[in-house]
Formats: structure tokens, C-alpha cells, sequence
């Protein structure tokens, strides 16, 4: 796959705008659906559906591979509405890449870049819209996440910030999870690529494998133990994937885990991992499956401040109408 080093950023958007909700993984009940599609009612957008987004025949998708590809492709080239919101992640959007390829070789690329939002099995479209169209696509908090979390957490207020154009940028910590971080007395800046681990890790030896080289990393999960993060990082490692980025951050990695056990287990290999890289590791809270999930664009410039007592931060940049050549 050719690979597109230009990053568009998308527009904000305004009250009434065209957003096309989507279901490009997993299923979920139809009344799901009229929640989601009343909360971008109630944001003041207009929410667009097409027939045929939730079927019943298959129980881990929401629709047919066909009937997902081709709403997620009429909805990208669609020239009246300016986002893509994904209404979950669960299963499936790996599906649909090779269907989007064929289509923009057989009918050109979009010309305008959208803000396409989700998260989670939403990053294989994440990577490969940034790869391929160099789209700056919005890392946040899919429809059903979103519906129910609380109206004033910090998280969701800035998502709606960022989608209208009203944050330029956010501060978020960061703690040192090896020597090179801890010594590291420069800023550092890169492009953001990312997302979840187990996804993105499904795509290594594939034509649409994720380039970090030169990048800031971002990796989260949500239940997968300890020994299945360490697999997957190892996996990363031995298929260069993870061999020159200018730095890595770990996100939330959640556990379903009442005694906590588990958690301490995938601490152990986040931190074993980091030890003997030779470029610096973070660790932050606030980007993942947990309570609170920030927003970020992959394909956006970040900046990473120097170590202060085994702390950092990075800065998200939410600047519209950028172009990162």
C-alpha cells in the first residue's frame, strides 16, 4: 500500500451540519441506535442512517462485510456531510480495508478529508485512512461510549470542544517508564499513530501494517492479561514494527479484575518491555477503555516536554484546517 505522507486535517463543524453514524464492527440492539442518533440530535447536529446499518443475522457484526463496506464508502465520498461517527467498536472493521482500497484504486480518493471518530476496533480504519488518504482521523470516544458517560466529565466536554473547533490544544501527564524517558531533558515532537494494541497487532505482515517509524506511539487495551500484552509487544518488536519511533505511550490497559491481580501482571509487562528500549516510554491515564478517554488525532504533530522528577506531559495539537506535509 502506498503510503500518503501529506496529513489533512479536517474541518470543525457547525450546528447542522451532516454527520453519517455508521457501524463498521460489532452489533448491538436497535435501541442503541436511537439513543446514539439522538444524541447527535441533541449536540445540534443532523444525524444521517442508513437503512440496512443494523441486521440480525449475524451475531459478532452489525451488518453483512458488504453492507458495512459500502456505508462506510458512501459515506466517505459523500459530499454534503463533514463526519463519520462510529457507533462502537467490538469486531470487524479489519473486514472492510481491503474493500476501501480496491474502491479509491477503481475510483479515486475522497477529495475532502472528514472527521471520522471512534476508537478501539475502529483503529484499522484509523491507520489506514491516515496511511492511505493522510486524513488526520479523530481518536475518541465512539457513539455508545459516549451516550453514556456523563454530560460534564472533562473527556466528554472536550471531545465536543475538539469537534467544533473550540479546543486548540490539551495537556495531558505523563510518567517515565524507562531510563531514556527518566534522563530525556529535551522536547520531543513527532506525527501521533496509534491505537489499540490487539488490533493493530492483527494487522503485522499485512500490506496495511501500522508505520511508527519516527512517530509518537500510542498503544491501549482493555482485558487482555498480562501475558498476552507482553505477546503482542514482543510480536511488534520481532516484526520491526516498534524498532524507531521517537517515543512510545502506553495507555489505559483495563482488566475485568476485582482483586487486581491481573492488573499488576500487565504492569509488570508493560514496564519489562520498556526497560531496554532505546528510545523513551511513557505511561498515561486517560486514553483507552477506561472511565475517561481524551481525544487525539492520529496523523496530528504532538509535543513531549522534557522529564521532571520521572514526569512529562504531552500536548495534543487540535488546530483545524493544518496541513503536515
Amino acid at each position: 500500500m502506498k503510503l500518503n505522507d501529506k496529513k489533512l486535517h479536517p474541518q470543525s463543524l457547525n450546528k447542522g451540519d451532516i454527520v453519517d453514524i455508521i457501524a463498521p464492527a460489532g452489533s448491538f440492539k436497535p435501541e442503541i441506535l436511537e439513543k446514539v442518533t439522538n444524541y447527535v440530535k441533541d449536540l445540534g447536529l443532523t444525524p444521517r442512517v442508513k437503512e440496512g446499518i443494523l441486521g440480525s443475522d449475524i451475531p459478532y457484526h452489525s451488518n453483512t462485510n458488504e453492507i458495512r463496506a459500502e456505508q462506510l464508502i458512501e459515506a466517505l465520498y459523500s459530499t454534503d456531510s463533514k463526519a463519520i461517527w462510529c457507533v462502537r467498536g467490538g469486531y470487524g472493521s479489519a473486514k472492510l480495508v481491503n474493500k476501501l482500497e480496491e474502491t479509491f484504486d477503481s475510483k479515486g480518493l475522497p477529495e475532502t478529508p472528514k472527521l471520522f471518530i471512534g476508537f478501539s476496533d475502529i483503529s484499522n480504519l484509523h491507520s489506514f485512512l491516515s496511511q492511505k488518504l493522510g486524513w488526520q482521523t479523530l481518536h475518541a470516544h465512539v457513539l455508545t461510549t459516549l451516550s453514556n458517560t456523563a454530560h460534564d466529565q472533562m473527556d466528554v466536554t472536550l471531545t465536543k470542544q475538539v469537534i467544533f473547533g473550540e479546543a486548540e490544544k490539551f495537556e495531558l501527564n505523563l510518567e517515565a517508564y524507562n531510563k531514556v524517558a527518566l534522563a530525556n531533558n529535551t522536547k520531543i515532537t513527532g506525527e501521533i499513530v496509534g491505537g489499540n494494541l490487539c488490533v493493530l497487532d492483527k494487522t503485522i505482515g499485512t500490506k496495511y501494517q501500522i508505520n511508527t517509524d519516527d512517530k509518537i506511539v500510542i498503544l491501549e487495551d482493555t482485558n487482555e492479561a498480562g501475558y498476552s500484552v507482553d505477546r503482542m509487544l514482543e510480536h511488534f518488536q520481532d516484526s520491526n514494527i516498534l524498532n524507531k519511533p521517537v517515543a512510545l505511550i502506553y495507555g489505559d490497559f483495563t482488566y475485568k479484575d476485582p482483586t487486581g491481580e491481573e492488573q499488576k501482571i500487565i504492569t509488570y509487562a508493560l514496564k519489562d518491555f520498556a526497560s531496554d528500549k532505546d528510545y523513551p516510554v511513557y505511561k498515561c491515564t486517560g486514553i483507552g477503555h477506561g472511565q475517561v478517554n481524551y481525544p487525539f488525532f492520529i496523523g496530528s504533530e504532538a509535543e513531549i516536554s522534557e522529564n521532571f522528577d520521572g514526569k512529562a506531559s504531552i500536548t495534543f495539537d487540535y488546530g483545524f484546517n493544518q496541513e503536515i506535509v
